[in-house]
């Protein structure tokens, strides 16, 4: 839970001139502020990096105005109650989630997002703050080493596949042997 001092304000969170704008700024990760109806109040150079929408186009307007359009792994839509922003806002707690955002050109990509209420000094939520990463790299990671194993059960035993993989999770040297072989 983000609690603000009485002097911090949405309005002081969405100032590009302040120390905290700056240091949001210089974040790898994406940073958007919203109030309470989900209208954008601050987008970091971060957010305008991964997505391809710069902050002028998006503080303003409605965080469900077709901007990023997120869906879930099965494609849902989520700018209605699935969206994590609404349940932090509802239930007034954190969420995590991995989605997927449409970037400025048009094509998805998968990002883990972390959503927290931001409250006011006498502890009324007064907005939210999401934080979101591109996994795109690791997505891609994975499909690979999916493929490597699909690909390697077609020349090995189950038990030998197996025995190698958790010696090399493991990160153990690799037990040498000399074994008969037969490839048809």
């Amino acid at each position: 839970m983000v609690l603000l001092p009485q002097s911090v304000t949405l309005e002081y969170l969405g100032r590009r001139d302040t120390i905290l704008s700056y240091v949001l700024d210089d974040l790898f990760d994406g940073v958007y502020i919203v109030d309470l109806h989900r209208t954008i109040v601050f987008w970091n150079k971060g957010a305008e990096r991964i997505t391809g929408f710069a902050s002028g186009e998006v503080v303003g307007r409605f965080c469900g105005e077709e901007i990023l359009h997120h869906i879930d792994e099965e494609g849902v839509a989520l700018c209605g109650g699935a969206c994590p922003l609404v349940r932090c806002l509802t239930a007034g707690e954190k969420y995590s989630a991995k989605v997927y955002p449409c970037h400025k050109s048009g094509r998805r990509f998968p990002v883990v997002t972390n959503v927290a209420p931001i409250r006011n000094e006498s502890g009324e939520i007064i907005g939210a703050i999401e934080i979101f990463r591109d996994v795109s790299s690791e997505e891609e990671f994975r499909k690979l080493q999916q493929k490597f194993s699909n690909l390697m059960t077609l020349f090995f035993r189950p038990t030998a596949l197996n025995e190698v993989l958790s010696q090399a999770r493991a990160g153990g040297e690799l037990e040498s042997r000399e074994r008969d072989v037969t490839v048809m």
